[in-house]
């Protein structure tokens, strides 16, 4: 595991000494779109994943009105130092705080911070096996939509295929408790609109201490 440094990245650290060129001090606190919060940009940028676990690089640069390539820059650092950790899925690269979670909830939580794949579960947890043709009516998607994302969420191991009287049927195979908590920690407009739909399910103390916390701690 890379050593973890003394310093978090909001306490001040000086001018980089490190030859990246044409970068103002980060010691600074910074002023974006979130406010005078105190801390550094890259303070920011750590309690935005922290806050948003499963986050992509894209969608990040822009709720934080920070250009890709700085973005990028300051991953590089926090990755390096052990204070997250990105990874590869399909078109997005995922960033995710240290530490915090197993790899089949990571998994998981990047799942859940795309739209489309994130209501697809919730429909399967709240309807268990259903087929292909439930969820585009459920949804309102098109059915080569949901064909399409069916496969990537079975492939991920987030969703399993069977097999019903009316043809292929599928079911989460993930944790529902995770799911649940996820999206009520880190998504509450969507928990929001879900929580009637959702009544007759139990959220599990993962929550409550994401509630208290701010984020999931790791299962020992």
């Amino acid at each position: 595991m890379t050593a973890m440094l003394e310093a978090l990245p909001w306490e001040p650290l000086g001018r980089f000494n490190d030859g990246h060129a044409g970068f103002e001090d980060r010691a600074k606190p910074w002023q974006g779109s979130s406010g005078d919060s105190g801390l550094t940009r890259r303070g920011v940028i750590y309690e935005y994943v922290r806050g948003h676990p499963g986050t992509h690089v894209r969608g990040m640069a822009k709720d934080l009105g920070i250009a890709t390539g700085d973005l990028q820059y300051h991953l590089v650092w926090l990755e390096r130092h052990g204070h997250v950790k990105t990874m590869k899925n399909g078109f997005y690269r995922l960033v995710y705080p240290t530490l915090q979670f197993k790899e089949d909830q990571e998994v998981l939580l990047g799942v859940l911070s795309k739209d489309t794949p994130r209501e697809i579960l919730l429909s399967l947890v709240k309807d268990e096996r259903v087929t292909q043709g439930d969820l585009a009516r459920m949804l309102g998607y098109s059915q080569p939509t949901i064909s399409w994302h069916m496969e990537r969420l079975v492939g991920l191991g987030v969703v399993r295929k069977g097999r019903g009287l009316g043809g292929p049927s599928y079911e989460v195979a993930a944790s529902k408790e995770d799911v649940l908590a996820f999206v009520k920690a880190y998504h509450p407009e969507v928990w929001k609109r879900w929580s009637v739909r959702l009544s007759g399910l139990l959220v599990t103390p993962h929550a409550k201490r994401a509630e208290k916390g701010g984020s999931l701690q790791r299962a020992r």
